[in-house]
């Protein structure tokens, strides 16, 4: 469930688990406080696991209190990617974290069997996205530097679940093409379908690079 102004109620999680009850794994941690909200962030976007010891230090951690970890942020250009975030970071003006004041967060691992729907702008469709069709699946990986800059759909889009559409591309985290220039070393997931112009199906990673 997400907690949105009436007037944004048209508003979805723009990552949706097909094959994940048990074939991936929502692994709790919290935002780093290093954090600093410069790139707008929305579910399914590539995080990096930064500080903190497997365990915690206590049962929550409030913003601004010491850190507890493990705690992750975007993917950037050291990183190692750990999974895909399960929550808005100031995407779409929303921010689930502030809201209930505590900075905890789910970061989705995926099996080689999981399969998940990302939407736009969690992945940027600004992209060529072509779908496999032949069952070998291409890999996908994150862009690791914000480009920055909100731009239209690129002609694509139109109204979506109701409402007015503008994605923000040229994002650090969003998913991306082997074409993208700032991709990360490493692939976060493989492709499996284009299903729309604002919808990609991913899977996990057949052999295991990071996630």
């Amino acid at each position: 469930m997400i907690r949105v102004p009436i007037s944004r109620s048209y508003i979805k999680r723009t990552i949706r688990p097909n094959y994940g009850w048990t074939q991936a794994t929502p692994k709790s941690g919290y935002l780093d406080p290093a954090w600093n909200r410069s790139v707008p962030i929305w579910p399914g976007m590539a995080f990096m696991r930064t500080t903190g010891a497997s365990g915690y230090t206590g049962p929550y951690q409030t913003f601004g209190a010491t850190s507890g970890g493990p705690n992750y942020s975007l993917l950037n250009a050291t990183g190692v990617p750990a999974g895909l975030v399960g929550n808005y970071i100031g995407g779409e003006g929303i921010d689930e974290l502030l809201d209930t004041g505590v900075s905890a967060l789910a970061v989705w691992v995926l099996d080689p069997d999981a399969e998940f729907e990302i939407l736009a702008p969690a992945f940027d469709a600004n992209l060529t996205w072509t779908d496999p069709g032949n069952g070998t699946d291409a890999l996908v990986y994150a862009r690791t530097a914000n480009l920055g800059g909100a731009v239209g759909l690129n002609g694509l889009g139109g109204a979506i679940a109701g409402g007015s559409y503008t994605g923000t591309y040229g994002l650090q985290g969003q998913l991306v093409t082997a074409a993208d220039a700032n991709k990360s070393t490493q692939p976060v997931a493989r492709l499996i379908a284009v299903n729309s112009n604002i919808s990609i199906t991913v899977g996990g990673l057949m052999v295991r690079s990071g996630f």
